[in-house]
């Protein structure tokens, strides 16, 4: 069974490897078109493949100011005895009804098999499938397995959900999927932007009356100063003439920008609309 929960069936080898993390005789599996050339798994024998002295690239000022409170994702490991399983199911609120059901045999889709307790689904397919009642203590390393992992590559709800239910199953199983998916933090950073539908055209009326309709806009902060002490720019733009009328402005407050606005009408008159 490969890390994706494909199942296939390989030969396997005794072969003599030499690298810096094991040497010596093993058992390997051999497999068409592999990921590297040598994968060594749990084998007695192996070293810890962590350096003793990890480099990093120098980084400019502007990738640590945009890398700042971000750590990498650690998929966490879960290693514990089916009797650590059975205590966390024991100690889990949420699998009162289940376990009771499973003892007194009133419900057959929940089961005690030594000592730990599972779910046995059947699809429409007639095909039995039995599921891990996992305690709250684990959800979240399983999820952050399913969605985040080596393997996972962050998908979406559904296929992360399929690769939970497989093995797994909790009350509430699929409310917490979504919430998990939709506040990954790198989803939300690299998910696409465009679904959002863009606004349809329309026609716009033809303005042939001159000061009929203006356009006012402020223009952004200009560094340095005049030497008057202005930094923002006040223009008027008429739509049937586009005569542009620009005004100076040391600050942009209310007060200013309508004084300048009653500065410029009175030389033409008050246009009807304004944008």
């Amino acid at each position: 069974m490969l890390i994706d929960g494909t199942v296939c069936r390989t030969p396997v080898a005794q072969v003599f490897i030499d690298t810096p993390y094991f040497t010596g005789t093993t058992t390997a599996v051999c497999m068409k078109n592999p990921l590297y050339d040598v994968i060594i798994g749990n084998i007695p024998g192996a070293t810890d493949p962590t350096p003793s002295h990890p480099k990093s690239a120098v980084q400019t000022r502007s990738q640590v100011k945009a890398t700042k409170g971000q750590g990498p994702l650690i998929t966490p490991l879960i290693n514990l005895r089916s009797e650590d399983v059975t205590r966390l199911q024991e100690e889990d609120s949420t699998f009162q009804r289940a376990m009771t059901a499973a003892k007194d045999k009133s419900d057959p889709q929940f089961q005690v098999h030594k000592g730990v307790l599972y779910r046995v689904k059947i699809n429409k397919q007639g095909q039995t499938t039995k599921q891990l009642a996992l305690p709250d203590g684990l959800r979240q390393r399983v999820m952050t397995l399913a969605h985040a992992g080596v393997m996972s590559g962050h998908q979406g709800v559904h296929r992360t959900l399929e690769r939970v239910i497989k093995s797994f199953w909790w009350p509430g199983m699929s409310n917490d999927v979504n919430l998990f998916c939709h506040s990954c933090d790198i989803c939300r950073r690299t998910v696409s932007k465009g679904r959002i539908p863009k606004v349809p055209l329309r026609k716009m009326p033809i303005i042939d009356t001159p000061v009929k309709r203006v356009a006012v806009d402020l223009a952004r902060e200009i560094f340095p100063a005049s030497s008057r002490g202005h930094r923002y720019i006040l223009t008027v733009v008429y739509y049937a003439t586009r005569y542009p009328e620009p005004v100076p402005l040391k600050n942009i407050s209310t007060i200013t920008v309508a004084e300048a606005l009653v500065s410029i009408f009175p030389s033409w008159h008050t246009p009807r609309d304004s944008f």
